[in-house]
This record gives structure tokens, C-alpha cells and sequence, in this order.
């Protein structure tokens, strides 16, 4: 641990941890407004979020002030992110051609796929592109 000055605040620094003495030491969702508590909690979904020393496992509910100032900005959630990533530049399996679509999706069994948030069951059709260049190359599996 050493001392940075960080912000014009001197802080105790563990590795790239601020541990304290800053403003962005973690804050508690349950301290929040109550009807922030659920959107935000939905906000932090696929993010880092510190563990708070001494509360149980089940009462975790740590988050960075960064993250809770990107959220009130109208930042999207990292699942919006991805969602559209996704749409825009996934590879999925309905863009392979039609003969190649069935014996893929067979080499498929067992492998790991991409999910993406808020998107129906019937559209969840995306691909690793690794794993179609392995069956292409007549490769077996990885997973």
C-alpha cells in the first residue's frame, strides 16, 4: 500500500485500489434514493463491483460513485452495449449459407454461444467466429 495524491485528495492506494481518503471509495445501493435502487442495480449488470469488507455474501451491494455518475449521465447499461455490439456486428448462425447452417449447428452441440441480453430466445442465434473457422478448418471442439 502507498499514498497518492489523487484528485487533490491524498489516498491509501492497494495495487490500483483507492482504499480510502477519496470520494471514490465504494457506496451502498440500499443508501440510495429507493427508486433508484432497482434501475441502477439493472445498470451495474456485467460490471466490477467492489466486494465491502465485512458484509455477508448476500448483502453485497457495493458500487463505484464513477459508475453511479455514468448512470445518471444516461449512459447505457453494459448489457444495452452489448445488445447492440451485437445486432450490429455478431456473427450469427442465420448469416452462414443455408448448406452449411444445419451441419454447423450440429458441431456445434455442447459449445459455448454468445447470449445476449434482452434479446427473445428466437433470435439467439449467435456464433463464435473462432468456432466456424475450427469447423471450417475440420477441427474438433473446444468447450
Amino acid at each position: 500500500m502507498h499514498e497518492e495524491v489523487i484528485d487533490g485528495v491524498l489516498c491509501k492506494v492497494a495495487g490500483n485500489r483507492q482504499v480510502q481518503g477519496t470520494e471514490n471509495n465504494p457506496r451502498r445501493i440500499r443508501d440510495l434514493p429507493p427508486e433508484e435502487q432497482e434501475l441502477f442495480k439493472a445498470f451495474l449488470h456485467l460490471r466490477c463491483c467492489p466486494l465491502l469488507p465485512g458484509v455477508p455474501q448476500v448483502e453485497q451491494d457495493g458500487y463505484w460513485p464513477a459508475d453511479y455518475r455514468e448512470w445518471q449521465a444516461g449512459r447505457k447499461s453494459r448489457d444495452e452495449e452489448y445488445k447492440e455490439h451485437m445486432l450490429k456486428n455478431g456473427w450469427r448462425l442465420r448469416d452462414l449459407p443455408q448448406e452449411e447452417q444445419g451441419p454447423f449447428w450440429e458441431w456445434m452441440l455442447g459449445q459455448t454461444r454468445p447470449y445476449v441480453p434482452g434479446l427473445p430466445q428466437e433470435e439467439q442465434d449467435f456464433i463464435y467466429q473462432h468456432d466456424y473457422d475450427r469447423w471450417k478448418a475440420g477441427l474438433d471442439s473446444l468447450d
